[in-house]
């Protein structure tokens, strides 16, 4: 076999040509002149010089990578200490087979250092271009070293790759939202299993490990992407979608999905400006359709429930013209989700239109104030719904004044039907009670 031809001049030295006649001849140094050939006559090549080169073993690729890899690690070393070292050399040696732990420790020292004692921007800007790589490297080191941690070296490796990645995360901006989709999902997915994992030892070293795993992800979910985030969270939890590799998701792991989304939904304001609205309820259209609400009718389904304190964030902070954010959504097939952000805007018009009208009397009833009445006729729950209905016809027959259709003006035409056609069912109700309190007298008391 030939050895190949574009090794690298650091990785391997080649066997030295067969000489040819030209230049067989031995050299010697000369004066003034320079070098001169001592004889004009060539000389043929040894039997031995031959035999010594046909024997010569050709390096094989693997050889070549470790020792260039070798080489590398070497370079890094030195220029390390000379403080002149990039971020892209650096993972290099992290994610290289072939340096020691103590190698492997010094260049996720170095990358720490980097950014703690000021990154300069060719250095972040290259962070960002190797965003991926990083994610990746620290997704590997967790899943491959996280259970031999009972030696002191893995456990070094282990806790100083998050230390290196929370700094570079949180302290380089445009580094999380660098990531590739696929790096930001494996490394996701690789910290929620193991921080909802309940075969990972409850030791002291461990709880430091898990904390710094945690920092990961919330260093992700606030400066990460936030429609990249979204859209990884949301896929997590449909109903039998595998994770990599075939695995299976946990109570435990939906749990973490959820702790994440509710903490993507606690602070939306801050990265509004950021987030794509109409990818975001593409998503949740998507799933939606996954997952009517009507499947689920009377059991508990705890991502439909945090998918509508999301929604009702996003109107919360967009209002009416949340409607312009549905050009990814076929509205023309009325699906659940412009059902539901009718809904919330309408209560949120009831909200808006009671601040404005506030009502006060006595009375059990009319304590009620018209917010708290139209919260409860718009929920999903029947009787709590029915009590709305009949706490709405108990003020209006307390407050001669109040003009209903003033008060469902703006609505649907839909809503205002359901609420006469209900409020019609409670009248007909308190009819049937009176004419049957008059039928049948209360009896006089006994003296």
């Amino acid at each position: 076999h030939a050895p190949p031809s574009a090794a690298p001049p650091s990785a391997v030295a080649a066997p030295p040509p067969v000489p040819s006649a030209a230049m067989a001849a031995p050299m010697i140094q000369g004066g003034a002149g320079g070098a001169v050939f001592a004889s004009d006559t060539p000389a043929r090549p040894s039997r031995a010089m031959i035999n010594e080169l046909l024997d010569a073993p050709t390096p094989s690729i693997t050889t070549i990578r470790s020792r260039f890899s070798s080489g590398a690690v070497a370079t890094v070393q030195q220029e390390g200490a000379q403080g002149d070292v990039s971020p892209k050399e650096l993972l290099h040696v992290i994610t290289s087979a072939s340096p020691s732990p103590e190698e492997h420790l010094k260049a996720l020292k170095r990358l720490s250092a980097i950014v703690s004692e000021g990154c300069s921007a060719k250095h972040a800007s290259e962070l960002c271009r190797e965003a991926s790589a990083l994610a990746s490297a620290v997704q590997s080191t967790i899943s491959g070293r996280l259970s031999q941690c009972g030696d002191q070296e893995q456990y070094r490796i282990v806790k100083h790759t998050i230390y290196a990645a929370h700094t570079v995360f949180s302290g380089v901006p445009g580094v999380c939202s660098a990531m590739a989709d696929g790096a930001l999902g494996g490394l996701v997915e690789e910290l929620l299993l193991r921080l909802h994992d309940p075969q990972v030892a409850e030791t002291e070293a461990f709880d430091v490990l898990m904390r710094g795993m945690n920092e990961l992800v919330m260093d992700i979910l606030h400066q990460g992407a936030p429609n990249s985030v979204y859209t990884l969270l949301i896929r997590f939890l449909y109903e039998g979608a595998p994770l990599s590799g075939g695995k299976e998701t946990t109570p435990e792991f939906t749990d973490g999905v959820l702790r994440c989304l509710l903490e993507m939904a606690r602070c939306m304001q801050a990265y509004l400006p950021r987030l794509d609205v109409d990818l975001l309820l593409y998503d949740a259209h998507m799933f939606l359709v996954a997952h009517p609400p009507s499947k689920y009718r009377g059991r508990e389904f705890r991502p439909l429930r945090l998918l509508k304190t999301i929604l009702n964030e996003l109107v919360k902070l967009k209002g009416e013209g949340i409607r312009r954010h549905l050009t990814l959504v076929p509205v023309d097939t009325k699906p659940t989700l412009c059902s539901y952000l009718d809904l919330v805007l309408q209560q949120q018009a009831a909200k808006a239109t009671n601040t404005a009208r506030p009502v006060t009397s006595s009375g059990s009833p009319q304590q009620e104030s018209l917010t708290t009445v139209f919260e409860k006729i718009s929920s999903k729950d029947k009787e709590v719904a029915k009590e709305g209905f009949r706490l709405l016809f108990k003020y209006q027959q307390s407050h001669t004044d109040f003009s209903l259709d003033q008060y469902l003006q703006g609505r649907s035409p839909q809503f205002q039907e359901h609420v006469r056609k209900n409020l019609a069912k409670v009248n007909a109700q308190e009819e049937a009670k009176n004419r049957a309190a008059a039928a049948d007298p209360a009896p006089i008391p006994l003296q």
